[in-house]
Protein backbone atom coordinates (compact mmCIF):
# COMPACT_ATOMS: atom_id res chain seq x y z
CA UNK A 1 0.00 0.00 0.00
CA UNK A 2 1.25 2.98 -1.07
CA UNK A 3 1.08 6.74 0.90
CA UNK A 4 -0.03 9.84 -1.06
CA UNK A 5 0.79 12.72 0.18
CA UNK A 6 -2.99 13.92 0.33
CA UNK A 7 -3.18 11.11 3.26
CA UNK A 8 -1.17 13.26 5.51
CA UNK A 9 -4.33 14.91 7.62
CA UNK A 10 -2.23 17.81 7.76
CA UNK A 11 -0.81 18.15 4.25
CA UNK A 12 0.99 21.05 3.09
CA UNK A 13 2.46 20.78 -0.28
CA UNK A 14 5.54 23.21 1.01
CA UNK A 15 6.53 20.90 3.79
CA UNK A 16 7.17 18.27 0.83
CA UNK A 17 8.04 20.07 -1.89
CA UNK A 18 10.11 22.63 0.01
CA UNK A 19 9.30 25.17 -2.58
CA UNK A 20 10.60 23.65 -5.86
CA UNK A 21 8.13 23.55 -8.37
CA UNK A 22 9.17 20.05 -9.83
CA UNK A 23 9.41 18.63 -6.78
CA UNK A 24 5.46 19.70 -5.95
CA UNK A 25 4.64 18.67 -9.86
CA UNK A 26 6.29 15.01 -9.53
CA UNK A 27 4.45 14.88 -6.10
CA UNK A 28 1.33 15.64 -7.43
CA UNK A 29 1.39 13.48 -10.62
CA UNK A 30 2.58 10.64 -7.80
CA UNK A 31 -1.03 11.33 -6.06
CA UNK A 32 -2.58 11.20 -8.61
CA UNK A 33 -1.21 7.78 -9.68
CA UNK A 34 -1.83 6.35 -6.61
CA UNK A 35 -5.49 7.33 -6.22
CA UNK A 36 -6.42 6.13 -9.90
CA UNK A 37 -4.93 2.80 -8.62
CA UNK A 38 -7.09 2.57 -5.19
CA UNK A 39 -10.14 3.04 -7.67
CA UNK A 40 -9.47 0.72 -9.61
CA UNK A 41 -8.62 -1.82 -6.90
CA UNK A 42 -11.95 -0.82 -5.36
CA UNK A 43 -13.41 -1.56 -8.20
CA UNK A 44 -12.14 -5.11 -8.88
CA UNK A 45 -12.91 -6.10 -5.46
Amino acid sequence: DRTAWQDDKEFMPDDYAGGNIDDAYNGGVSDGEILVCREILELLK
